[in-house]
């Protein structure tokens, strides 16, 4: 999310990875609240708005999954999709304990860690409510 790691990651030219930069994406929406957004939390805005662009842009993609960089599968997310496969989204509540319940003001209900979208109206619809709240 910063100009430094696109340079060291496109240095690296893995073959494997499309790299989109910050500047690719933003919007003068996203630029808009920018300003008034810290580091990280300007990173949360643009959690909708990167699949959003990457749909729109490759918009024969069926699917587009995000998932959070620290996440590690310990065998195959198969089952994942295989239940998700005649859904359009799929959102993971965050499920805190009840003494952890206060989290839920500052972090949603919803953990960003893992979600789904399919490229259709309801994903899409989706996406853009999202983004839009985000702003």
């Amino acid at each position: 999310m910063d100009n430094i790691t696109y340079k060291i990651l496109c240095d690296m030219n893995l073959k494997k990875v499309t790299l989109i930069s910050l500047s690719e994406f933003e919007d003068q929406e996203l630029l808009k609240v920018k300003r008034e957004r810290q580091a990280g939390e300007y990173c949360w805005t643009c959690t909708p708005s990167l699949p959003l662009y990457i749909l729109k842009k490759h918009s024969n993609l069926e699917m587009i999954a995000y998932l959070d960089s620290d996440l590690y599968f310990y065998s195959s997310p198969e089952p994942i999709y295989e239940e998700f496969r005649n859904k359009s989204i799929m959102i993971i509540p965050h499920r805190f304990s009840p003494e952890k319940q206060y989290l839920k003001e500052k972090a949603g209900k919803y953990n960003v860690g893992m979600l789904i979208f399919k490229n259709n109206k309801n994903g899409l619809d989706c996406l853009k409510w999202w983004r839009k709240k985000m702003s």
